[in-house]
C-alpha cells in the first residue's frame, strides 16, 4: 500500500543524480503476481550476440532520471505493486540503482533487479536493497575474466538468502562444447544451497 506520493521533493535531491533509464514500461512479467514499471538502464559491457536490447549496449543515451520514475509511477491508473530494474546493464550505476531501489521499497514496492553482475560488486547490498534478484550468467571465465567469475560464483553463495533466480544462458551453437563447462560450476553451488 503506498502511503504518498512519491514526488515529493525530499526524495529526489540527492538520488536523482543522472540519467541512467533508457526506457520505462508498465508489464505483468517481470515479477509475479504484480503489475511491474521495468526500468531498462543504458549501457551494457557484455555484448551478448543473442541480445534483444542491443540499444542500450552504449553507456551514453539514457533519458530518465530516478525523477523521471517517480512521476511515471504516479500518473499511472492502476499502481504497480513491483518496480524491475534491468537493462542493459543495472550494476554499471550499482551506487544509483540501489538508492533508488531502497527508496522505491521504503514507499512500500517491491523491487527486483535482473544483472550480469558486470560492474561494481555490492553483493552485501544486493541481498538488503532488492525483493528479488536474477542472476543471469552469460558465459565462462573467458567471457567475465577470471577474477570476476569467481566473484560470480560467490556471488551466488551469498545471494542464497534472498528471493533469487539464477540462468546460466549458454547455447551450443555460440559456447560450443564449453556447455558443461560453463555451466557445471554453477549447478553444483544450486545443489548445495539448496
Amino acid at each position: 500500500m503506498m502511503t504518498a506520493s512519491l514526488s515529493s521533493d525530499n526524495m529526489l535531491g540527492l538520488l536523482d543524480m543522472s540519467n541512467i533509464y533508457a526506457d520505462m514500461q508498465i508489464n505483468l512479467t517481470d515479477y509475479q503476481d504484480e503489475i511491474t514499471c521495468t526500468l531498462y538502464t543504458q549501457g551494457c559491457r557484455l555484448h551478448c550476440p543473442w541480445c534483444h536490447n542491443k540499444q542500450l549496449w552504449p553507456e551514453t543515451g539514457a533519458k530518465y532520471r530516478f525523477g523521471d520514475v517517480i512521476d511515471f509511477l504516479d500518473k499511472q491508473r492502476v499502481k504497480p505493486g513491483a518496480v524491475a530494474f534491468s537493462g542493459g546493464e543495472p550494476m554499471l550505476h550499482a551506487f544509483q540503482v540501489i538508492m533508488d531501489s531502497c527508496c522505491l521499497r521504503n514507499e512500500g514496492y517491491k523491487t527486483i533487479l535482473y544483472t550480469s553482475r558486470i560492474g561494481p560488486d555490492p553483493t552485501k547490498f544486493l541481498t538488503k536493497s532488492f525483493d528479488k534478484i536474477v542472476l543471469s550468467v552469460k558465459g565462462g571465465p573467458e567471457f567475465y575474466g577470471e577474477a570476476t567469475y569467481i566473484e560470480l560464483l560467490n556471488s551466488v553463495m551469498m545471494m542464497s538468502s534472498i528471493d533469487f533466480d539464477l540462468k546460466v544462458q549458454v547455447l551450443e551453437s555460440i559456447h560450443g562444447e564449453d556447455t558443461e563447462r560453463i555451466s557445471g560450476p554453477f549447478r553444483k553451488i544450486s545443489t548445495v544451497i539448496n
